[in-house]
């Protein structure tokens, strides 16, 4: 996402951004969060390449061109520690091996692994999430609207109820398949 500082009038992705950081006014080396730690001026460096550079906030938006903040600040949270913690397990599974020492015999760290085996998953969701809701309420940034690119159609709700029972179904039939996979290895 490359932004143009020096441009007035700020761009509809500026929007996203100071949703996924929570910046509610413009201002020069804005911090970036992840989770309750506060990384000075970091924001800003990331953003422009420079950390003083000027991050526009969300009141410089009128309140109908904002994306919801909530939902994106969350989702951007949740992906980044989620990848964080993804990269310090590696990095500690990394050392075990350069160590010459196995992963099987360090009871955390399989630990650590089972916990975080979802955590790739989870990111993409929220990754999904910030891109698609920090878009709002723009399907092309300050050009065309979502809701006047939705076309209205009838019925919809029929093949949207088809749909979900089948892939229901479908993540029963995988959730036996693996339980019996399991037991028989065992």
């Amino acid at each position: 996402m490359r932004i143009d500082p020096h441009v007035s009038e700020p761009h509809p992705t500026a929007a996203k951004l100071a949703a996924m950081e929570s910046l509610p006014d413009t201002r020069r080396g804005a911090p970036l969060h992840v989770g309750w730690i506060e990384i000075p001026r970091a924001l800003s460096l990331l953003a422009f390449r420079d950390a003083d550079a000027q991050v526009t906030g969300l009141s410089a938006f009128p309140a109908g061109d904002r994306p919801p903040v909530a939902p994106v600040f969350v989702a951007f949270q949740v992906m980044v520690i989620a990848g964080a913690l993804m990269a310090l397990v590696c990095a500690w599974a990394g050392a075990v091996v350069a160590r010459g020492r196995q992963i099987a015999d360090r009871p955390r760290l399989l630990a650590a692994l089972t916990v975080l085996t979802p955590a790739g998953f989870v990111a993409t969701e929220a990754g999904w999430t910030v891109t698609e809701v920090g878009r709002q309420p723009w399907v092309i940034g300050g050009i065309l609207r979502t809701a006047d690119a939705v076309t209205p159609m009838p019925g919809l709700a029929v093949p949207m109820i088809v749909f979900t029972l089948i892939y229901v179904g479908l993540a029963a039939v995988v959730a036996i398949s693996i339980a019996w996979l399991v037991r028989e290895t065992t």
